[in-house]
């Protein structure tokens, strides 16, 4: 983990220094901030799951992931929670408002058990994704998640949200459609 978070800040700060040179104003160092800030938090669930996977024998069908405070938090098996300290403890983050979409719902991290083809051997996967409001900014915020993930920026493909059979192949990506864009990221490869 502290070498995920030291190669993290490092092309975070590389990011930077390149954006500065390149006469990117401020909108483009926020985004570089907040996707190296997204990806950072994707990996760090990632971790811990792997963890709670491997020290705890958490299965990943029982992963938990409901929010503190929501309907099935702390029940029945809290250390099969993500977001609870007797499980993951994991901090619940709330997306920024600067790319979070206000006209799609939902409005917050969703956790799904979804087949990402060339990622998993064909098992249901857990990913996390968020649907992101479709503007300049988030355009160079779908680039950035992108370019630090290794991919073309952004992918676009107007049916690909529901289709999960055509996603990219990647583990994670930054994918579009006509009005929004969408982030997804594996936590766990079956």
């Amino acid at each position: 983990m502290i070498l995920i978070a030291v190669a993290l800040f490092a092309a975070l700060s590389y990011a930077v220094t390149q954006s500065g040179r390149s006469g990117g104003g401020i909108d483009k160092e926020k985004a570089i901030i907040e996707a190296a800030q997204v990806i950072q938090y994707a990996s760090s669930l990632r971790n811990e799951i792997t963890k709670m996977r491997v020290i705890g024998g958490v299965t990943s069908s029982a992963l938990d992931f409901d929010a503190p405070g929501s309907a099935g938090y702390n029940a029945p098996v809290p250390e099969n929670e993500v977001f609870n300290p007797l499980g993951g403890d994991q901090v619940w983050e709330i997306p920024s408002s600067t790319y979070l979409s206000s006209s799609q719902n939902p409005q917050t991290w969703l956790f799904l058990t979804k087949i990402i083809p060339g990622v998993s051997s064909g098992l249901a996967d857990r990913v996390m994704w968020i649907w992101i409001e479709k503007n300049a900014y988030t355009t160079e915020f779908c680039t950035q998640i992108n370019k630090n993930l290794g991919l073309a920026t952004p992918i676009v493909n107007e049916s690909i949200f529901w289709q999960w059979d055509s996603y990219p192949g990647a583990p994670a990506a930054c994918i579009g459609s006509a009005g929004s864009y969408l982030f997804y990221f594996t936590l766990v490869e079956n």
